[in-house]
């Protein structure tokens, strides 16, 4: 296919059309020199003009867009054999894009790994259908790109095409190889079976290397592993209840390592650990044929030897074995007599701490759970710290537990996420006095259940409810703690204040958010803080964003100001100059804004964000120069960097953004260009996709795909009322007029919008209703003095067109 339509590409169009007006002399030459019969039209119309020429048909949209993905195609073999990939890989997904041929789209995923391009790979490495036809060592480096993202299934999937190419006779070695890293990824996916074969086969490879032509590297390589193979596969064959073989297998990693753990300087405590280890394993054993008493007797000899490295799965294990064995009320007592004698034990210590809550044995979890997050601060500890102090309606305890997450943490967000999640329950202790308003609420609580697990550890399924119902709780708890403890007293701590503040933001309670955070910044100012307690930017961006939300924008300000005397660290104060902008332009004042941003990336110039930021203050100041420049330059810093999907989507939003600022600039060349290298990466956005379109309907070219993009992002996002007028604009661009009113008509009743008020206009006005165009070209007017009013940017060419329009029609 390839070579047929390379050679057609020789003679371009411009050539062939040469090349045939002058050819019909030279065909008469031809024709005559081999005594052929006269052509037809000769026949027809024996009197020629002298300035004949035949009319000649040129390709069809289709057939353009075949030849210019053929065009690409060469151009970007031709680069990649000249030692340029980058732009190679640019040139295979243009083609490919016009083409969708299977062989563009190999070389797109077998250079796009071979450069590291991870997520742009993943993404066309998806659309594959037969990736059983790349190349063997290419799709190897797709699969390791795509476990780096922990996107198992299309690793596993392209692991399975590289063994299904590699031929059974060929290359043992990597097949080997191929199986050892495949291996993990099945038992990640819970397929243990096929997990199972990898690894025996691996095993087997190590024990016969000649005959699996593996190497001294990859041998040695190999035996490192081989303990911790075994290991894996005994615990899968226990998976799969097939104890003996589990067995046989532990019996075998165990002689292995207590082998090298032998000639170690610590191989006593070494031995030790491993025996704690035989204990557990054996213990599965036992509990998986039923061997109760046998499994608890080894898990007893486990934990006493201090068993490490298991996670919570020899405490889920004795839960089983007492469970099973009709013991349950045993757990407590032999879980704080492992602790006891383990007290380095965290995992042990917080099951523990769980087990006490489940209980509802309040005053030993919060006293555990205390001791715990101060050694290893996690979201589990803070929760069930909270929760215990809440449930024994504890104000005071309440706020201990407070103090510790702020002491703990950079961020407020863990007391926060933890108090919303307390949001959704009952409390046991401390209610309020039922009151007409308690009552009201009661009435109309949903089933907590539907938006709180019951076991808070499952916090991040529902979590995140923020004023529920039972607000009214909270209100009186908060005036409860305000009258116990006034904002005066001099022996609480900034903390306090910052706590309640939280509390208050919690349960939208406006009035005490500014009480308790008003007191916290004296507090500051006089000093009044406990050592390990002074605020980070979390609290200072926190009270300023909600005093913003609430339109105090000069108060907000002043926190924020505050804060930059208080905190310390270039990057600490970055972020808060940067909160500074953001405030500014929500008030629309765009001049303190820039200079806020400007200060920003002085203090932290590598954060891209404040760049990003930057660029769109001067967009709404309508400065499109300057955002052009400053855009350009955060494009240019982070263009190759393919380290992470952070700098890629931030490469993305340039580029749409620069595409929006070029098209300003009639500069449509560029502004297209743009939105081509967002596709390039990203070949299925639809935000680029629907703007490219559109700027084909204003430029009345490549119409058919222009519609094939937008029908897609219309299907895709239906209620998306710009792709609606996008779909219209093309409809109306091939003549469809019919269709571009119904999109557009559409796109109108979904949002007032001047921009589709204008097109409805043109296409009234193409249709003969006068009245009708004048309608939608006055609400079109209309909609861009509003817009402007409120501070919006508007195009001033659409503006200006729709007023040239009404004057030329009234």
């Amino acid at each position: 296919m390839f070579m047929v339509k390379k050679i057609l590409l020789n003679f371009s169009i411009k050539a062939r059309k040469v090349f045939l007006a002058a050819g019909v002399v030279v065909l008469g030459e031809m024709l005559y020199a081999q005594s052929l019969p006269t052509p037809l039209y000769q026949q027809v119309n024996p009197e020629v003009p002298a300035d004949f020429q035949p009319v000649l048909k040129g390709p069809t949209p289709a057939e353009a867009e075949g030849m210019e993905a053929e065009r690409l195609f060469c151009e970007a073999r031709v680069l990649e054999r000249s030692g340029k990939p980058s732009e190679a890989l640019k040139k295979y997904e243009r083609a490919w894009r016009l083409s969708r041929d299977r062989v563009i789209l190999q070389n797109i995923v077998s250079l796009a790994a071979q450069e590291k391009h991870t997520d742009e790979m993943a993404r066309y490495f998806e659309k594959l259908e037969h990736p059983e036809k790349m190349d063997v060592l290419a799709l190897r480096m797709a699969g390791l790109l795509l476990i780096s993202q922990n996107n198992v299934p299309q690793a596993i999937r392209a692991y399975e095409a590289a063994l299904e190419v590699l031929p059974a006779d060929v290359y043992p070695m990597i097949r080997v190889v191929l199986r050892y890293e495949l291996g993990p990824m099945y038992y990640l996916s819970g397929d243990y079976d096929r997990a199972i074969h990898c690894m025996e086969y691996v095993l087997s490879a190590l024990e016969n290397p000649k005959r699996y032509g593996v190497d001294d590297a990859l041998e040695g390589m190999l035996a490192a592993e081989d303990t911790s193979l075994r290991y894996q596969l005994a615990d899968m064959y226990l998976l799969r209840h097939e104890e003996d073989r589990a067995e046989a297998m532990l019996a075998r990693a165990l002689e292995l390592e207590r082998k090298v753990v032998a000639s170690e300087k610590d191989a006593k405590q070494r031995r030790e650990g491993i025996q704690a280890k035989e204990d557990f394993f054996r213990a599965r054993i036992a509990a998986s044929r039923e061997r109760w008493d046998e499994s608890l007797q080894l898990l007893e000899s486990a934990f006493a030897r201090k068993l490490r490295g298991e996670g919570n799965g020899p405490m889920e294990l004795l839960v089983q074995v007492l469970k099973a064995s009709g013991r349950e009320k045993e757990l407590i007592s032999r879980l704080e007599k492992y602790y006891g004698a383990d007290a380095e034990n965290m995992e042990l210590g917080y099951f523990l701490g769980k087990q006490y809550r489940q209980a509802g044995d309040w005053e030993r979890a919060y006293a555990l759970l205390s001791e715990l997050t101060h050694e290893v601060p996690v979201m589990e500890g803070y929760v069930g710290l909270l929760e215990s102090a809440w449930r024994l309606g504890d104000s005071e305890k309440f706020l201990l537990g407070v103090y510790q997450v702020l002491a703990q943490q950079d961020s407020e967000e863990p007391l926060m996420e933890a108090v919303r999640g307390l949001l959704g329950e009952e409390p046991t202790g401390g209610e309020p006095e039922e009151t007409d308003q308690n009552v009201a609420e009661k009435e109309v609580k949903v089933d907590s259940s539907d938006l709180v697990s019951q076991d808070s550890e499952e916090m991040g399924v529902a979590w995140g409810v923020l004023g529920t119902p039972l607000e009214g709780f909270w209100r009186e708890t908060l005036r409860e703690m305000s009258a116990k403890y006034t904002v005066e007293n001099p022996k609480n701590p900034w903390s306090f204040h910052w706590a309640m503040s939280l509390m208050a933001r919690a349960v939208k309670e406006d009035g005490l958010t500014d009480v308790y955070g008003n007191a916290a910044l004296a507090a500051l100012e006089r000093k009044e803080f406990v050592e390990g307690q002074v605020p980070g930017e979390a609290f200072f961006v926190g009270y300023a964003m909600d005093l913003g939300d609430r339109g105090l924008f000069s108060e907000a300000e002043g926190v924020l100001r505050q804060g930059r005397k208080t905190v310390h660290g270039r990057e600490k104060r970055a972020m808060l100059e940067y909160y500074s902008g953001v405030l500014f332009v929500t008030n629309k004042q765009y001049d303190q804004a820039a200079k806020a941003f400007r200060e920003a990336i002085r203090l932290d110039g590598d954060f891209p964000l404040y760049q990003r930021q930057l660029g769109l203050v001067y967009y709404l100041e309508g400065r499109t120069d300057d955002a052009v420049n400053q855009y350009q330059k955060l494009l240019e810093k982070h263009c190759e960097d393919y380290s992470s999907s952070f700098p890629r989507e931030l490469v993305k939003e340039t580029r749409m953004m620069l595409s929006l600022l070029e098209s300003y600039r009639e500069n449509m060349d560029t502004a297209e260009e743009y939105l081509e290298s967002v596709l390039d990466e990203f070949p299925d956005d639809l935000g680029a996709r629907n703007d490219l379109a559109y700027l084909w309907a204003v430029r009345k070219k490549n119409l058919d795909r222009a519609l094939e993009y937008s029908l897609e992002a219309v299907a895709a996002e239906p209620e998306n009322y710009t792709y609606r007028d996008t779909l219209g604009w093309v409809y109306f661009q091939m003549g469809r007029v019919d269709d571009a009113l119904e999109a557009l008509e559409k796109a109108a009743s979904m949002e007032s919008d001047a921009v589709v008020d204008r097109h409805l206009g043109e296409v009234w006005r193409w249709k003969g209703d006068q009245g009708k165009a004048v309608e939608y070209y006055k609400k079109s007017r209309d909609g861009f003095l509003q817009a402007e009013k409120e501070g919006k940017l508007i195009d001033e060419k659409e503006r200006k067109y729709v007023l040239e329009q009404l004057k030329s029609l009234q």
